[in-house]
């Protein structure tokens, strides 16, 4: 599983999927920002609903054989088409839906 680009920088297209989604939660009521820390991954933090709260996530996109996903808290959402970040979107607004590793 590729997690970072080929010189230890995040890869174009994860921040870019991560920003889509982070797009698409808005559009479900949650805030939520990117951090792209100099060493390591991407990161697609969702701010709880409630300080302290229990529905924060963190969220990396991941590139397998398969394609890309979308992880979070031991839940996956493969990236399959334009609609797929809404899909995420819904799985992590609505905990107890979607995949699960």
């Amino acid at each position: 599983m590729t997690v970072s680009g080929r010189d230890g920088r995040p890869t174009p297209m994860r921040v870019h999927l991560l920003a889509v989604l982070g797009l698409a939660l808005r559009e479900h009521g949650r805030g939520c920002s990117v951090r792209l820390p100099v060493a390591g991954e991407p990161v697609l933090t969702v701010w709880p609903t409630t300080r302290g709260g229990p529905d924060g996530r963190e969220v990396v996109a991941v590139q397998d054989t398969a394609g890309w996903s979308y992880l979070w808290a031991g839940a996956r959402c493969r990236i399959s088409d334009e609609g797929s970040p809404q899909v995420a979107a819904i799985m992590i607004t609505q905990p107890g839906t979607g995949e699960r590793r």
